[in-house]
């Protein structure tokens, strides 16, 4: 906690008004209690021994939330000096498809694109544009981009009614991407040139029944002529080779697909670990929308900087870019 507090030049003293003055390092620890469990600020006073008023808890908690926003925000939003190293962010995706079963894996995925909607309350005013048809609830949708080495470059908020691919339109992707490189995405975001999103499988399709009558009367047409019987034979030894590799296409679509959608789930890894450590971000009656998980993948290990074998920066780097 001692780096973290370093790494963010936390104030010794912070000055939160009507007269209250507090240590630094305790205006932080109340902060990150606050972020990691949804708790009632009289229980932060019981936690920490505190004798003081809620009031003072508050206003402590907003006044250093308030600085950390001021200075770091645009980390939470962009933090497209993460993207210097997507050659080697590139390499290791690759690496990770060639063990999954994909003979040609793409040499230019860098990184990861996803959305996760957060329930909100209910609010007062524009409940049509948090209200999601599909969640059936009031929601915002964050629309995150993982590197391998489990760090966040960008979280971007949009109302509930908007889907992956409206608000990657709206974010305007192909400009945050850097040029010759792309993200991969589910089936629900539209290819563009910076998104390799997962084709939707292909269902197969109902016999014709019309269809199927005309091939029984040519059925019989054959069997009474013997020379349209050769012609047919023919026929199906060409139509059964082009059958052939049509089914081996097919797996080999398939088997890529499932090494690409394999790969494709370490964003949501990423995502699984924010829910995690960042409960009071999921929990609808007092939403929290800063708060920064890539200090915490920069302090300690984590599960996709150890799949992909790319490990995060220092802290301290982080901060500094």
């Amino acid at each position: 906690m001692k780096r973290l507090a370093r790494a963010l030049a936390v104030r010794s003293k912070y000055d939160c008004g009507v007269g209250y003055r507090v240590d630094g390092m305790t205006a932080l620890a109340l902060l990150l209690r606050r972020l990691a469990f949804p708790c009632r600020l009289k229980d932060l006073l019981r936690l920490f021994r505190l004798k003081w008023s809620v009031t003072k808890v508050g206003r402590v908690i907003h006044a250093i939330a308030g600085d950390l926003a001021r200075r770091f925000g645009p980390k939470v939003q962009l933090s497209q000096a993460l993207f210097k190293d997507a050659d080697i962010y590139a390499k290791a995706i690759a690496r990770q498809l060639a063990v999954k079963g994909m003979r040609n894996p793409p040499r230019d995925l860098c990184g990861f694109v996803d959305g996760s909607r957060i329930e909100v309350c209910r609010p007062m005013r524009m409940q049509d544009v948090l209200y999601s048809g599909y969640k059936k609830n009031h929601n915002l949708l964050y629309q995150i981009i993982a590197l391998p080495n489990g760090l966040i470059v960008s979280a971007n908020v949009f109302p509930g009614r908007y889907n992956d691919a409206k608000a990657s339109f709206v974010s305007e992707l192909d400009a945050l991407v850097p040029a010759g490189y792309r993200l991969l995405a589910d089936s629900g975001y539209g290819k563009s040139r910076s998104v390799l999103a997962l084709d939707r499988p292909q269902r197969k399709k109902k016999a014709n029944k019309h269809r199927m009558q005309s091939r029984s009367t040519a059925a019989v047409t054959r069997d009474n002529n013997d020379e349209s019987v050769q012609d047919q034979a023919e026929t199906d030894q060409h139509g059964g080779a082009s059958s052939t590799q049509e089914t081996l296409r097919l797996a080999r679509q398939r088997r890529d697909r499932k090494a690409l959608s394999s790969v494709r789930t370490a964003v949501e890894d990423v995502i699984g670990q924010w829910k995690e450590h960042f409960k009071a971000m999921y929990y609808s009656k007092q939403l929290r929308t800063l708060g920064s998980p890539n200090c915490l993948a920069c302090l300690h290990p984590n599960l996709v900087a150890r799949r992909f074998g790319v490990p995060p920066p220092p802290l301290e780097l982080y901060l500094s870019a």
